[in-house]
C-alpha cells in the first residue's frame, strides 16, 4: 500500500512516489521504503544512499526535469518495525533532494535544510514551482518555531526564516505568474489570550526576497484548523483548510475563501461538511479554476466496525459540489491529484481489490472522473 503519495505530470512525463508500507504492523520495517514509478507502472529506481525517505513529494518543471523531496530523521532512529512509521514525522530532523531524468537517471541527493526537528510529513511542508526563478519550498523548523522559505536557482538552495511568523502548525507554499509567493499557515493568534490553530496568510512580492507582514485570514479561537492548503490560479487565490467548528482539533467542514486581488481582499467562508473523519486532504486547481479536493476516511458498518477505506471527493467552482465517493464501495486509501498538461486533474490512489489483502494492493491513476468545468 503506497503511504503518502505523491504525483507529477508534465507533457507525456508523469511520475508517482510514495512509501511502501502495506500496514502499520509488527512486520520488520524496509530499509529504505520508497516506491518511484512512471505513470504507466515502470519502476525508475531511487536515489542512491542510506535513506528513509520519509513523505516523498515530487515536481516536474516545465524542462520535465523530476524534482523529488523527502525527509530524514536525526541519527539513530530507524524504524525497527513497521508501526514505528506513524512516529516517523516526530523524527524528521532534514530535508533532501534529488533530480531524475530517464537518459541520466538519478542524480546524487544533496541536503536542503537540518535542524533539530523540522515539519515536513502530513501537511507541515509543501513544495511548488516558480515560472521564473526556480522551485520554493516551505518547512515548520519546530527547533526556533518558525517557518522557513527554500528557494532553489541554478542548482543552488537558498533557506532563509519568514519574518514575523510564529509557532506554525502547517503550511503551504504556491506562486503565481507574476512570481508573487504565497504561505498559507496554521498557528495560534498570539495578539489574543487564548487561541489555537488560526490561519495565516504571508507574502512575498519578489520569489521570496521579501516578505509583507503575516496577515490572519481566520481566527479559531478553541475551534482549530488544521492541514491548510494555497492555490494560486489566474482567476485567483484560493485558500482550503480543514476545521473544526465546534471545539476542538477534529475537523468537521472543508472550509474554503478565494481572493481575486492578490489576498488583499478574501470572499465569505464557504463550508463544506464532513460526514466521515478527515485523513490527507488533497487539493488540486484546473485550468478554469475550479478546486478540487479528495480526502481518504474510514467506511464503518452498521455495528460502527471498520469496513474499509473510502475515499472522498469534491469540487468548488463557485460553490461546492456534492461531497461524493466517485468509486463506491472499492477499498480505496490515501491519495494525490496533480493537474496535467491540459489543465485537467488527475487522481492517483491505493486501491485493494475484493478478496486481496493490504499486501497486494494496486495503484490506480483514474482521470475520467475528475473534470474541469469550463
Amino acid at each position: 500500500m503506497i503511504r503518502s503519495p505523491s504525483v507529477a505530470l508534465r507533457g507525456a512525463h508523469g511520475y508517482v512516489v510514495g512509501n511502501d508500507i502495506p500496514l502499520f504492523d509488527s512486520v520488520p520495517s524496509p530499509s529504505a521504503p520508497l516506491i518511484a514509478m512512471t505513470r504507466d507502472g515502470q519502476a525508475i529506481g531511487q536515489p542512491a544512499g542510506n535513506f528513509l525517505f520519509i513523505s516523498p513529494r515530487v515536481l516536474l518543471g516545465d524542462d520535465e526535469i523530476l524534482h523529488a523531496f523527502w525527509g530524514e530523521p536525526a541519527a539513530g532512529w530507524q524504524p525497527a518495525v513497521r508501526a514505528d512509521w506513524i512516529s516517523s514525522a516526530t523524527y524528521t530532523a532534514s530535508l533532501w533532494h534529488a533530480t531524475y531524468t530517464p537518459d541520466k537517471g538519478w542524480s546524487p541527493a544533496s541536503p536542503v535544510y537540518a535542524a533539530a526537528r523540522i515539519g515536513w510529513s502530513d501537511g507541515m511542508g509543501d513544495v511548488a514551482p516558480d515560472p521564473v526563478a526556480g522551485l520554493h519550498a516551505v518547512i515548520v523548523d519546530d527547533t526556533a518555531r518558525t517557518l522557513v522559505h527554500l528557494a532553489y536557482s541554478e542548482g543552488e538552495w537558498r533557506a532563509r526564516r519568514i519574518p514575523g511568523v510564529e509557532l506554525p502548525a502547517y503550511s503551504s507554499i504556491a506562486v503565481d505568474d507574476d512570481g508573487q509567493v504565497y504561505v498559507a499557515y496554521v498557528a495560534p493568534d498570539r495578539t489574543v489570550e487564548s487561541d489555537a490553530n488560526s490561519v495565516f496568510l504571508v507574502r512575498s512580492p519578489d520569489h521570496g526576497r521579501t516578505w509583507l507582514p503575516p496577515r490572519l485570514i481566520s481566527r479559531s479561537g478553541s475551534a482549530q484548523a488544521t492541514q491548510v492548503h494555497v492555490l494560486a490560479t489566474q482567476r485567483g487565490v484560493h485558500l482550503v483548510w480543514a476545521q473544526n467548528v465546534t471545539r476542538g482539533v477534529v475537523p468537521q467542514v472543508v472550509r474554503h475563501l478565494v481572493s481575486g486581488d492578490g489576498g488583499d481582499t478574501w470572499s465569505a467562508a464557504e463550508d463544506l461538511d464532513i460526514p466521515d473523519e478527515l485523513g490527507s486532504l488533497r487539493t488540486v486547481a484546473d485550468s478554469c479554476g475550479a478546486v478540487h479536493v479528495t480526502y481518504e476516511a474510514v467506511v464503518y458498518d452498521e455495528q460502527g466496525a471498520e469496513e474499509r477505506g473510502g475515499l472522498w471527493y469534491a469540487r468548488w467552482d463557485g460553490a461546492w459540489s456534492a461531497l461524493e465517493q466517485p468509486f463506491g464501495s472499492l477499498n480505496s486509501t490515501e491519495a494525490d491529484l496533480a493537474a496535467g498538461s491540459d489543465g485537467a486533474p488527475r487522481l492517483v490512489w491505493s486501491v485493494v481489490h475484493p478478496g486481496a489483502t493490504p499486501y497486494e494492493t494496486t495503484f490506480l491513476a483514474v482521470e475520467s472522473h475528475l473534470q474541469r468545468t469550463n
